[in-house]
């Protein structure tokens, strides 16, 4: 059975490729010498067009550069990038045993979106090279860079011209800054591959990178794979190779992907495929609202929709402020947390029992003490009110509802009241006291 035929009904199966997400254990190696020549287009292959011949030399070399200056925007050494050919050797980081396996001759083809916006030439350039030059042709169907609304000049006309003369690539330019996530629907809406996957601007696929990644979804369509990220330094451009033994883990700040496995899928990091990723200090790009504040936005929507009783785990971590709705407004996510139930995904907590039942999680209790500091019992959280103490709807958003562990096993509230426990009796004991005189 071929596998078009297979993945016809609701389209194709979406083989999703996170570069930038992860940052993996890296191992401690030796710098690998970078071949630097004069003219970084030496190795090119002579062009008949003679604007094609202009297009090829980097315009950053037509104008005076301040190698600090680069270093200092971009986070990462943007001169010496320059200077690399754009179609380079690096070493293959395979396990022996790789090159060696065999791979299904039915494989799907794929096309291989790329999303950016402002992305400096040479590693753009080298991201597309290094997929045009260790991808099996039968196997790319195409290559897709959606532009994200850059502001540079080579980066339009000038990119234009250079990628017409591989009849595989196209490019898609975006009017307004969408966003990663929309940069990636809109690639994933014009691809004509079976297969999506998904790649970020400033990487280099290795040898036989795609193979094990695309048989690996041919054999499951439920995999959603990731090859082993290796690292390109922003210091020195060297490509160094990571352990053979890596695992994608969750985070309580929302790090990976963990709505995939409530949804009936599966993670694998496939380690005969190797891609390397230029790993930033910082984020270069500008954002059209405060950066700091987009990202967090994003962050408690994902919270929202996905993590059910387990959000203010999140939220203690830093993100107490985005319960304020005055302040933060995370917008309207019916349509997101209908699309969870319609595709019938699993609960948060199900993840943490069958996938990553190791993660360090508080147990769940008929009466718990949360991070958010308030002392709560399914909906109803415990509440001072003058000498007293009662039951109220839970509001995370209120600050009286919060109790502030002390030392010797007792709560204080921002009431003055205090609980405790008889040592005698061991009962809860309630009780008015002058112990807490600043607000929390």
């Amino acid at each position: 059975m071929k596998f078009r035929k297979y993945l016809r009904g609701r389209g194709r199966v979406l083989a999703f490729v996170f570069i930038a997400s992860v940052i993996w254990l890296l191992f401690d190696i030796a710098a690998l010498r970078i071949s630097i020549i004069n003219d970084g287009n030496q190795d090119l292959k002579e062009r008949e067009n003679d604007n094609v011949k202009d297009v090829l030399k980097h315009p950053l070399q037509k104008v005076n550069i301040d190698k600090k200056e680069f270093l200092k925007n971009r986070f990462f050494n943007v001169f010496l990038s320059e200077q690399i050919p754009i179609d380079r050797a690096i070493p293959d980081t395979r396990p022996q045993i790789c090159s060696e396996n065999l791979v299904h001759d039915d494989l799907p083809s794929t096309s291989v979106i790329f999303c950016f916006v402002d992305e400096v030439w040479s590693t753009l350039l080298r991201s597309v090279h290094s997929v045009l030059n260790r991808s099996p042709p039968h196997l790319l169907k195409e290559i897709i860079l959606v532009d994200d609304c850059s502001t540079k000049d080579y980066l339009k006309e000038q990119l234009d011209v250079y990628m017409s003369q591989f009849p595989k690539v196209r490019i898609i330019r975006l009017k307004e800054r969408q966003g990663l996530i929309r940069a990636r629907i809109e690639g994933a809406d014009a691809a004509t591959g079976e297969v999506l996957t998904f790649l970020d601007s400033h990487v280099e696929c290795n040898v036989g990178w795609l193979e094990p990644l695309l048989e690996r979804v041919y054999l499951d369509r439920k995999k959603v794979v990731c090859p082993v990220i290796e690292v390109i330094s922003d210091k020195d451009m060297s490509y160094m190779l990571v352990d053979n033994f890596q695992r994608g883990v969750f985070r309580w700040p929302l790090v990976f992907g963990w709505s995939i496995w409530m949804c009936g899928g599966e993670i694998e990091i496939i380690p005969c495929s190797r891609v390397g990723h230029i790993f930033r200090g910082d984020n270069p790009y500008k954002f059209p609202k405060d950066r700091v504040k987009t990202v967090e936005r994003n962050l408690a929507r994902v919270a929202e929709v996905w993590l059910d009783d387990y959000k203010e785990l999140f939220y203690g971590h830093g993100y107490h402020h985005l319960l304020d709705k005055s302040v933060t407004d995370i917008g309207n996510l019916t349509e997101q947390i209908e699309l969870r139930k319609n595709l019938k995904c699993k609960s948060f907590k199900w993840y943490l029992k069958n996938v990553y039942p190791d993660l360090d999680t508080p147990p769940s209790q008929h009466f718990s003490y949360t991070w958010l500091r308030i002392l709560r019992q399914n909906t109803s959280c415990l509440a001072p009110q003058e000498k007293q103490i009662i039951m109220e709807q839970c509001d995370n958003t209120k600050p009286h509802l919060r109790w502030m562990h002390k030392s010797g096993k007792a709560l204080v509230s921002t009431a003055q009241n205090l609980i405790s426990r008889d040592s005698k009796t061991d009962k809860l004991i309630n009780k008015w006291c002058e112990c807490w005189d600043r607000k929390y």
